[in-house]
C-alpha cells in the first residue's frame, strides 16, 4: 500500500512539474514603436505594467531608448500572457525624471496606453 502512495506521490509531483514547465514556456514579446518623437534629443523610457504597479513606481520591466530620426522600437521580452499598459516618456534632458509645468502638466511628451485606451501628451 505504501509502494502504491508513494507511486501515486510522484505521479502527482510529475504531472504537477510538466504543467508548470509548460506554463513558463509560454512567454510572449510585445514591440511597440513610437513615430514622430518631437526630436532626438535626449531618451525615450518606457515601462510595462500592470494594474499593481500602473502609476505607481517602477514596471516589470523598464527600458530607456536612443531616438534616431523621430522614432523608437522598445522591445519587453519574456512576457506571460495577461493585461498590461505601457508608460512611455520622451527625456529630453536625460534627467530620468518626468519634468512637470508649475501647474503639475509634464513639460515632456508622454503616452500611456493599455487594451483601451490610448492617451498622449504632448509637451509645446
Amino acid at each position: 500500500m505504501r509502494t502504491i502512495a508513494l507511486l501515486f506521490g510522484l505521479f502527482l509531483i510529475t504531472i504537477t512539474s510538466n504543467a508548470q514547465s509548460e506554463t513558463e514556456a509560454k512567454t510572449f514579446t510585445i514591440t511597440i514603436t513610437i513615430d514622430n518623437v518631437l526630436n532626438d534629443d535626449g531618451t525615450v523610457m518606457a515601462g510595462l505594467h500592470t494594474s499593481e504597479t500602473f502609476m505607481r513606481g517602477m514596471g516589470l520591466q523598464n527600458k530607456i531608448t536612443t531616438i534616431e530620426n523621430g522614432k523608437v522600437t522598445i522591445v519587453f521580452k519574456d512576457i506571460v500572457a495577461g493585461e498590461y499598459a505601457i508608460l512611455a516618456m520622451h527625456d529630453e534632458n536625460n534627467n530620468k525624471q518626468m519634468d512637470r509645468e508649475a501647474n503639475g502638466m509634464p513639460k515632456e511628451s508622454s503616452v500611456f496606453l493599455d487594451h483601451q485606451h490610448l492617451m498622449a501628451h504632448q509637451a509645446l
